[in-house]
């Protein structure tokens, strides 16, 4: 699972970058291997070749150096750079291919090509060595993630990653314009985002074709924002008290490098839509009908599942936030139960809770930490801590599944994290 560091408090629209910046060349040899991690050989490469020489003349890495020359930029790999290329092996595209119903790289377009190359490709020299230790990321080409990580297969061997998912086969081809790497697998450029994520997961199958369907999936890859700049690195004034001087003084002012997406799934796992004798995608579809055409009757026949006030729309919409929202940062509570507000707080009175729009339009939703017997994190509960509120209500809502320590934040990607439920969300009726 990809597991990046997360600030523990929601955030809208930004937060302060999470990556470490790593050198455009980090190391000129390779530093040595950690005994926990089973890296592959490193490559030998001739003085003086680029990433494009390297591709040529490497029978393994032929179906990539075509897809780069089809695209128009094996020129580009052959410049200056630096750069990091993770290329897909033969034996990769074809199953790529496969996948996609396909029998050949010449069947893929141009514009296909181009994307897969700016997939795999990122600007500066990352080396294996600069991965081990935890994670390392840089941005493609096309300004997405690329997550590499030690993970464990079905066999408990630790081996680095791509996104999760690519397994680095050779590793560590220094050529004269960067570095190349072999995949055992070609990366969709959604890989590691929380769409490319949630599709690994096959508890949650029923759930995710909905988010595919409605087409939210494509409003859950932003990662960064192109249309943020960064401004001065100082403040320049005129010092009152200076007057009569020409002086001027300075301050530096930090400013964030970057700007940042990031989102929150709550995903109710295929056996909580069983529960209701819901087993494929028809059937969500009905129940989505039922909890929101008696809400809105005007648009009970909208059959748009990518129309914002279609039923399966709203009901897939309702479970996402647009920011981040750990376990223990979307309440003021901490990991024991107990608040800093304990002392100045009647939680024998009310429960501590927060209060979030959802990406449902004109929608929120309410999150709460009941001390007492209940303790944990619920979505859209009523009562206070095991018992009713002071009018008499009681409703459960959804417990949100804790995860496994307070240092972690559920399951995350590199742009968001999901949570399980007990129960899925209704902003309408709740059969």
């Amino acid at each position: 699972m990809i597991s990046p560091n997360k600030p523990s408090y929601p955030m809208k629209m930004e937060r302060f970058p999470i990556w470490l910046a790593l050198g455009a060349v980090l190391c000129l040899a390779l530093a040595a291997c950690s005994d926990d991690v089973d890296l592959p050989e490193a490559t030998t490469v001739e003085a003086g070749e680029s990433a494009c020489d390297y591709l040529l003349a490497e029978a393994e890495l032929s179906d990539f150096a075509y897809v780069a020359e089809r695209a128009g930029l094996l020129d580009l790999l052959g410049s200056s750079g630096p750069y990091t290329v993770f290329a897909p092996t033969n034996e990769a595209f074809a199953a790529y291919l496969a996948a996609q119903g396909l029998t050949s790289v010449d069947e893929l377009s141009a514009a296909e090509c181009a994307t897969l190359v700016r997939t795999h490709v990122a600007e500066g020299a990352l080396l294996s060595s600069a991965m081990q230790d935890g994670s390392a990321t840089e941005l493609n080409l096309l300004r997405r993630p690329l997550l590499v990580s030690s993970e464990n297969d079905a066999e408990g061997t630790t081996a680095l990653c791509v996104n999760g998912v690519a397994a680095l086969v050779a590793c560590d081809a220094e050529v004269g314009n960067g570095v190349v790497h072999r995949l055992a697998t070609v990366l969709d450029d959604a890989d590691g985002l929380l769409p490319g994520v949630l599709a690994q997961d096959t508890t949650a199958s029923l759930f995710y074709q909905a988010l595919v369907l409605t087409h939210m999936d494509d409003s859950l890859l932003a990662y960064i924002d192109d249309t943020y700049s960064v401004g001065s690195d100082s403040i320049d004034w005129t010092n009152p008290a200076l007057v009569m001087s020409t002086a001027t003084e300075y301050d530096n002012v930090a400013y964030m490098e970057n700007r940042y997406f990031n989102f929150t799934a709550f995903v109710p796992q295929d056996a909580v839509f069983e529960a209701y004798g819901i087993t494929d995608i028809d059937g969500l579809i009905e129940l989505a009908h039922q909890c929101y055409d008696p809400v809105y009757p005007e648009d009970a026949d909208i059959d748009d599942y990518t129309d914002r006030s279609n039923a399966l729309n709203r009901f897939v919409s309702y479970h996402l936030l647009d920011r981040l929202g750990t376990y223990y940062g979307l309440t003021c509570v901490d990991g024991s139960g107990t608040s800093y507000l304990a002392n100045c707080f009647a939680r024998d009175n009310w429960d501590i809770a927060d209060w979030y729009e959802t990406m449902m339009p004109y929608s929120i939703i309410k999150c709460s930490f009941p001390s007492g017997s209940e303790t944990g994190l619920y979505i859209n509960r009523r009562g206070v801590q095991a018992g009713a509120d002071s009018r008499g209500y009681k409703i459960p809502g959804a417990l949100v599944t804790a995860p496994a320590s307070e240092e972690d934040d559920g399951m995350t990607a590199v742009n968001g994290v999901y949570h399980y439920i007990s129960d899925f969300l209704s902003y309408g009726y709740h059969p």
